[in-house]
């Protein structure tokens, strides 16, 4: 028995397209030796049917050609219609990518009867484009070979998602230093999620902040989240080595100083320095002042229950806005704030002052409409503390206090903020505190919230000093001292209020003094030293401590002499050079002055490469919201990080060259190969030459 090597070759390797192959010569075996010869029963039948002829053009000839594609060559027609099939599939990988980036579902509602994604966004988008290309609607006819199934959208996802993070790869390992920042949350299918940022800085020192995916943490331990963390520096190819920063909350998991994560990666790299988000550091300080001050701390407590009265409530809510229009407020109403989130709540305490009336006017109604006896009592008792002065001042006073801690926690979430710049942020936020604590500025604030009490909100009381108790036996420290009570009522809202301005800048110092940060203010100090011509051999010796094996001790020792001048000729002040100063000037110096102040350079990526909050994973967090909603939850682990890297990364993702996808996607197998031949760019501009003639002529 014999075998047709050339068309056993042909479907070993799926390249035939016609299904009459002679089974004779390509499975059984021919064996009838008699007719052998015969020309319409033997070799030359074989030898002149369409399957072998196929099989020799692409096993034998194809090779040989330059093309690659013999179909093309030995007919215009197939040639034409594997043009249409490009010009589609980039179509269909056009709206992948489109439907990716704006976080909108492909697939759509299941049928009871069938798996049918008519009324997907990914089919009725198609639709859409096949009002401009007639060829689709042909495409989306066709019973097979339509590469619009879900199986086929994971594979273009993962293509497109791969080729995102292949170019932040690149750019990681050419900028070389990096900082880890993670963080992790439940996504809305109650699955713990741990995401993953890189922070790193540019040869023209820009800041990037990079998601890089997410991984589901079966446990959220430190030994689980640090083996997450070295397996995504692995599938991103960047060397633990190389981490120079680890930026985390602080929970005991993370920041613990024994098996917290943070002390495990800084046994692997000790000079993977830790930073405490100083979102957070900020937000725990805010919570620890105002809870010391019992005033502010009513007041809080009242606001929220006014915000869970109110926005709880659609009829009471429909009510207020009445009432506001009727006496014409244009204001923020009230609304309810986040229960862990401590630096955004001077707006809700100023929304109640300015809503004060309004709000009053609305418990009335709302106790002479309700029978449920338990909501009356709790209205009852917000409408009681909002009449008292205690509230009021514990209102004014926090909005006093939190509208500077807002303030810096919105510029510490900015991804081009470093870590010594949101410290600088911080000390001069607390410096506008402390001038605040004086007798001239009480003074003043006395007299505008009892200026503004008198004339907007007449139903709160008048202040009145405390009650005088006997101080407990074990408070005395002698027969002869006697325990200070407060004369009037200002003097002892004065001591609230500088009690109030001391807990809140004393806890800011305490969460921004870490320990780690002291190498960065060695790096930063030995800067800004040198540029000012002041000593700084000690500062040196310190950052050499750590950097010794990323820096040239000889080289940037002459440098550090050079830097004074550099720093003039670019028309810097040297005698008031500061941390804002040092960073323009590392983003402003020209190729040749980076290449002279080498060693420099290297100190200016180590102290940017460091940021000042872990807001980049923040902000994952709420593109997750978006792109797993509830009625996507079971959206499989591969697909939401492909979705959500395609959706947090939209530059890039609009950037992406559809002719090296398709070409990628394509290669996979052998049979889209004979279907849609090799993409290129000409396949792109005769579809957008095609779209501009069907749109002209619609219009």
């Amino acid at each position: 028995m014999v075998l047709c090597f050339t068309c056993v070759k042909a479907i070993q390797n799926n390249m035939l397209s016609s299904t009459k192959a002679d089974p004779q010569f390509t499975r059984i075996g021919y064996s009838n030796w008699k007719n052998a010869m015969d020309k319409k029963k033997g070799f030359q039948k074989h030898a002149l049917s369409e399957s072998h002829k196929e099989a020799v053009a692409r096993v034998i000839t194809a090779p040989a050609t330059t093309t690659g594609d013999v179909g093309e060559l030995l007919s215009e027609k197939h040639a034409k219609e594997k043009a249409i099939n490009r010009k589609i599939l980039l179509t269909i990988l056009s709206n992948v990518r489109f439907l990716a980036r704006q976080a909108l579902p492909l697939r759509g509602n299941w049928d009871t009867d069938s798996a049918s994604e008519i009324n997907s966004n990914f089919y009725q988008l198609l639709k859409l484009r096949s009002e401009e290309n007639p060829e689709i609607s042909e495409w989306l006819s066709r019973r097979t070979e339509k590469y619009t199934s879900p199986m086929v959208q994971n594979e273009m996802l993962e293509v497109l998602a791969l080729g995102v993070l292949r170019e932040i790869s690149e750019n990681i390992q050419n900028a070389k230093f990096f900082t880890i920042m993670a963080d992790e949350t439940a996504d809305v299918s109650i699955k713990e999620q741990l995401v993953v940022c890189i922070r790193w800085v540019d040869d023209k020192f820009v800041i990037h902040e990079d998601f890089i995916g997410m991984w589901p943490l079966p446990r959220t331990t430190a030994d689980q989240i640090v083996e997450t963390l070295r397996e995504a520096l692995q599938q991103m190819n960047l060397d633990i080595q190389n981490a120079r920063g680890q930026c985390y909350d602080g929970a005991a998991t993370m920041a613990g100083e024994k098996t917290g994560v943070a002390t495990q990666i800084k046994s692997v790299n000790g000079k993977c320095l830790y930073t405490h988000c100083y979102g957070h550091a900020l937000n725990l300080a805010v919570a620890d002042a105002i809870k010391s001050v019992k005033c502010m701390s009513d007041a809080l407590d009242t606001v929220r229950e006014i915000g869970k009265l109110v926005k709880k409530s659609p009829q009471r809510n429909t009510k207020l806005d009445q009432i506001r229009e009727e006496t014409k407020n244009e204001s923020r109403g009230v609304h309810a704030f986040c229960p862990t989130r401590w630096t955004v709540r001077g707006e809700a305490l100023a929304s109640v002052l300015n809503n004060h009336d309004e709000l009053m006017e609305l418990w009335d109604w709302s106790l002479d409409v309700l029978k449920d006896t338990e909501m009356k009592s709790r209205i009852n008792g917000v409408k009681s503390m909002m009449t008292k002065f205690s509230f009021y001042f514990g209102c004014c006073l926090g909005e006093k206090i939190l509208r500077q801690t807002d303030n810096l926690s919105r510029a510490l979430q900015s991804s081009s903020i470093s870590a010594a710049q949101g410290n600088k942020l911080a000390v001069d936020v607390v410096k506008t505190l402390k001038t605040d604590r004086s007798d001239e500025s009480f003074d003043l604030f006395w007299a505008r919230i009892k200026q503004r009490k008198d004339k907007e909100i007449e139903s709160i009381e008048d202040p009145v000093p405390p009650r005088k108790r006997k101080v407990p036996s074990r408070f005395e420290l002698g027969q002869q001292q006697t325990h200070y009570f407060p004369q009037t009522a200002k003097d002892h809202y004065k001591q609230i209020y500088f009690e109030a301005i001391d807990f809140a800048t004393t806890a800011i110092t305490a969460r921004f003094d870490q320990k780690d940060f002291k190498v960065y203010m060695n790096l930063q100090e030995l800067l800004l030293k040198a540029t000012a011509k002041q000593p700084y051999d000690a500062e040196l010796a310190e950052v050499l401590k750590v950097d010794s094996e990323d820096l040239n001790p000889y080289q940037l020792e002459g440098q550090l002499v050079l830097l004074p001048q550099v720093a003039a000729s670019n028309a810097f002040d040297t005698s008031r050079f500061n941390v804002d100063d040092l960073i323009s000037f590392f983003q402003s110096i020209d190729e040749p002055h980076k290449l002279l102040l080498s060693e420099i350079c290297t100190l200016g990526k180590l102290l940017l490469v460091m940021p000042a909050t872990n807001a980049a994973s923040e902000r994952s967090f709420s593109a997750l919201k978006r792109v797993k909603t509830y009625l996507r939850a079971t959206t499989g682990d591969a697909r939401l990080n492909h979705l959500m890297t395609l959706h947090v990364h939209r530059d890039r993702t609009d950037s992406i060259d559809l002719v090296a996808a398709a070409n990628q996607f394509v290669g996979e197998q052998e049979n889209r190969k004979q279907l849609f031949g090799s993409f290129t760019t000409n396949d792109l501009s005769r579809k957008v030459s095609l779209v501009s003639r069907s749109t002209q002529t619609s219009l």
